[in-house]
């Protein structure tokens, strides 16, 4: 099936069901709507930059991926969603961006879903949306806003969390980059995976555990404020990596916060004062290694 021409696509109150090849080119928007679904389970290839959406006052749809849903031209973004309505997609399958991005814009599941984004090109999660486990990421996918649930294993090779308030309880296999947003999540770092905090914004963990069996690095000037009780554990064998002077702390009336070294916290850059604790938190357990290879590790509440 092909979806050619300028002009506007309207499929409302059916199912579209794809076991073959469906290519969406042309430069007119796909609107579906009144409870509509499309059900691919072959191939859907976008060739071009236009949307997958439901016009306001027009209902939801749903599309359930359980194939491969690709987009193989177009250098800017596809977006499944972001019209008045919803469009849920959800993903058993395969999402490939080869270039420019798709983005996921109202919500849905991946249970064992795989996406994959090629060299220069990205996935984007612009509102809430679970993965179940079995989940791949790989490339660059990014959470951008809304509330991104991980329940299980959840393997990742560039993840970036950049806005979005992250749940569940999962452990992350590969390396991810948390550059701003809220960690409400017990999430497990295992041994031969990364967890970078960088970027100047600040990052907040509430409530959760990290627990570090691998290795985290904090970078940039981005401080971490801890809320409610969360807590980085660091396990024997795992890492914290602090190549910046930037602060740890838990704000006034905020509860408590805790950092529980069995593992190894390193100072390796920045020539300033690395602050771990302040006016109400964290407070260090220490049954690891503190060890300051440039600059200072200022203590600044009581600990173990």
């Amino acid at each position: 099936l092909n979806i050619a021409g300028s002009g506007l696509k309207l499929f409302h109150n059916g199912v579209l069901r794809n076991d073959g090849t469906l290519v969406f080119g042309g430069t007119g928007d796909l609107r579906l709507g009144l409870n509509a679904t499309l059900d691919n389970r072959g191939l859907f290839d976008a060739r071009n930059d236009q949307a997958l959406v439901v016009a306001g006052g027009d209902g939801a749809a749903v599309i359930n991926n359980s194939g491969t849903f690709r987009k193989s031209a177009g250098t800017a973004t596809t977006n499944i969603g972001g019209g008045g309505q919803i469009v849920v997609f959800n993903n058993t399958g395969t999402v490939d961006a080869d270039v420019g991005t798709i983005a996921i814009g109202q919500g849905g599941t991946s249970t064992a879903g795989a996406f994959n984004a090629d060299p220069g090109a990205a996935i984007a999660f612009n509102s809430s949306y679970t993965f179940q486990a079995g989940t791949t990421l790989t490339g660059d996918v990014a959470f951008n806003s809304g509330t991104q649930t991980l329940n299980g294993a959840i393997a990742a090779n560039a993840l970036r969390w950049q806005g979005a308030t992250i749940s569940g309880t999962f452990t992350l296999t590969g390396a991810v980059n948390w550059s701003s947003g809220l960690v409400n999540a017990t999430v497990t770092i295992p041994v031969g995976s990364t967890l970078n905090l960088a970027t100047a914004s600040d990052k907040t963990l509430s409530t959760g555990a990290l627990s570090i069996a691998g290795t985290m690095t904090w970078s940039d000037t981005g401080n971490v404020t801890f809320l409610n009780g969360a807590a980085f554990n660091i396990q024997s064998g795992g890492m914290l990596e602090i190549q910046t002077d930037a602060i740890m702390s838990v704000p006034g009336g905020a509860g408590s916060g805790m950092i529980n070294n069995s593992g190894t916290i390193r100072k390796s850059a920045g020539s300033g004062i690395a602050i771990i604790g302040s006016v109400q938190g964290p407070n260090l357990n220490n049954s690891g290694l503190v060890e300051v290879q440039t600059g200072t590790i200022q203590l600044g509440l009581p600990g173990t």
